[in-house]
């Protein structure tokens, strides 16, 4: 049986308080073959920042999940003893190895949310992949277990108003969709297409999309796989990377969680088969960046990205008005 360095973490839909009993991975049938998983409820879905532990074990990679908590929420105590998609989690692990030698899978993520949901990711310094969903059993609970709150009953209509029972099967939704940098440049009224003997144009060179997205995943590897048709959570993050006539240029954008969900949603729905373009254009010569939605064979293109921040050579040079992002929430590293 083959094994591999990694750490069980715990993470949580949107800060929700939780109080968590027992978080153990499973890797054996015997009993006892199992390790603990370390309690993060910090930052974002999937995210396991600030903990920086690496286990120095080895491990087989986890056949089962054994996971018992109560969430504030809906006053629940939640448990699974599920078998987790172990062929699945090999295929992901054995990919990452062989195109990502020195960014191996570092973490197991286990995520909890209201109304028993579980999410499972694996996660190395560079790309989080989402693995498997799944659906805690309501358990009885003793006095003990119970958490204490001064005014449960307000806590628990406000945090019920806040996460409606589909919320997590949105967020956790997978779409089929690919960037698309446009050869275009605006005019002063529009954009238009480059010349194919602009000189200007033959100076611009696309290295690569970055993006993080809001069930959790995110990739920032080098290479244009972004740019082909891809099946991932919607984006909230994204970053272009370009030379430019021998400068080297980094655009940042953040989404409008609300509005792209509501176009993915709608998109989906009504047309299940068709794959979604979202198209980047860039212009620094007119100070002019977008984000915009499209789908095959249809003309309508909703506008999603609404901040950005433009820098070259690492200094920056632009950002959108009403800009409200803090200093340096651009940089993911």
């Amino acid at each position: 049986m083959n094994t591999y360095n990694y750490r069980g973490i715990i993470t949580t839909f949107e800060n929700i308080a939780y109080s968590i009993q027992v978080a153990k991975l499973g890797y054996g049938e015997e009993e006892g073959q199992e390790f603990r998983i370390i309690d993060n409820r910090k930052g974002d879905w999937g995210d396991i920042y600030p903990l920086t532990i690496i286990s120095k074990q080895t491990y087989p990679l986890p056949v089962r999940l054994n996971l018992r908590w109560i969430t504030l929420a809906d006053l629940i105590c939640y448990e699974s003893k599920d078998k987790l998609d172990t062929a699945k989690i090999e295929a992901i692990w054995k990919e990452q190895e062989q195109l990502f030698p020195d960014h191996p899978f570092k973490y197991v993520v286990v995520g909890i949310a209201p109304y028993g949901g579980v999410a499972i990711w694996l996660r190395s310094r560079i790309n989080a992949v989402f693995v498997q969903q799944l659906t805690a059993r309501e358990v009885e609970f003793n006095d003990q277990e119970k958490p204490i709150y001064t005014d449960m009953n307000a806590y628990e209509d406000v945090m019920l108003s806040m996460f409606p029972k589909d919320r997590l099967n949105r967020v956790m939704a997978q779409y089929t969709y690919r960037y698309v940098v446009l050869e275009e440049y605006f005019n002063g009224e529009r954009w238009v297409l480059y010349d194919s003997e602009d000189e200007y144009y033959e100076n611009i060179d696309i290295e690569g999309v970055e993006d993080q997205r809001l069930d959790g995943t995110f990739d920032f590897t080098d290479g244009d796989s972004l740019l082909k048709y891809h099946d991932a959570g919607i984006p909230k993050r994204v970053t272009v990377r370009w030379t430019e006539n021998g400068s080297r240029y980094f655009a940042h954008f953040w989404l409008d969680t609300h509005y792209s969900s509501l176009y993915f949603e709608s998109f989906h729905h009504n047309f299940p088969d068709t794959r979604i373009d979202l198209l980047v254009r860039l212009d620094t010569r007119a100070n002019r960046y977008e984000v915009m939605m499209s789908a095959e064979d249809f003309t309508p293109r909703a506008f999603i990205g609404t901040q950005y921040i433009v820098f070259k050579d690492f200094k920056e040079i632009n950002r959108s008005e009403y800009f409200t992002k803090s200093d340096g929430e651009w940089d993911w590293e």
